[in-house]
């Protein structure tokens, strides 16, 4: 039996990037075997940053990503961690982020 809201997957046309950190906070939360609520209660914010952070709609800030990242087990300074968040920024502040966010996958 599921608990809380049912969860959407990341939307595949995010930039590749924010789709792996997204996909990897959520992984990561379940195996955890918490609910984003849960996630939330103890990383200390809201459960739409959660949702949003795995769902990739948005950036988490650098805290709300640490203490999601502790919240469920994980250490956000090691090598995976700042390598997924570092890449995810950059994609979210670059001419490429940005076209992913207006134009999604162009298919040829």
């Amino acid at each position: 039996m599921s608990r809380g809201r049912p969860e959407r997957d990341p939307d595949p046309a995010l930039h590749p990037d924010r789709l792996a950190l997204a996909r990897e906070l959520r992984d990561c939360r379940k195996a955890s075997g918490m609910t984003v609520r849960e996630v939330a209660d103890k990383a200390h914010c809201s459960p739409s940053s959660v949702s949003h952070a795995e769902s990739g709609k948005r950036l988490p800030s650098p805290g709300v990503f640490r203490c999601i990242v502790r919240a469920t087990g994980g250490n956000a300074a090691s090598p995976l961690w700042s390598r997924l968040y570092a890449a995810a920024t950059l994609a979210a502040t670059s001419l490429a982020g940005l076209f992913h966010q207006v134009y999604g996958h162009i298919h040829h």
